[in-house]
């Protein structure tokens, strides 16, 4: 398992951990679902990662790429792994930013959603 996969293995315990209870509410199960499922490429230097979460929340990670991503987020590899373990952008040199591709209006509203856990 390569490092940013394993960074996005971790994240995916956290988004599960707040997505399901979402799903399942009454109140909020609709809405969220509305949402899903989501494929979010990572493209870094020689490595492309897949991050998925499925209608029911579950979030997984995988070597590769998939034919229907609604995000694509380009960057130099030591650039996402710092955020990615910090969850910020402490220390990334002013006007190092990484390339983001929203492809679908829901992958657009959830990036714009997750960008600061992330840390980008």
């Amino acid at each position: 398992m390569s490092c940013i996969q394993g960074l996005l293995s971790q994240f995916c315990i956290e988004v599960e951990r707040e997505l399901k209870p979402k799903i399942e509410s009454m109140w909020t199960g609709w809405a969220v679902k509305g949402y899903l499922p989501q494929n979010w490429i990572f493209k870094v230097d020689n490595e492309i990662i897949t991050f998925s979460i499925d209608k029911d929340g579950n979030a997984n990670v995988r070597a590769g790429t998939v034919s229907n991503p609604d995000v694509v987020i380009t960057w130099e590899h030591d650039l996402l792994a710092h955020v990615l373990k910090t969850r910020n952008k402490q220390g990334i040199p002013p006007g190092e930013v990484p390339r983001v591709e929203t492809l679908t209006p829901k992958g657009r509203t959830a990036f714009n959603t997750l960008r600061k856990r992330i840390g980008i």
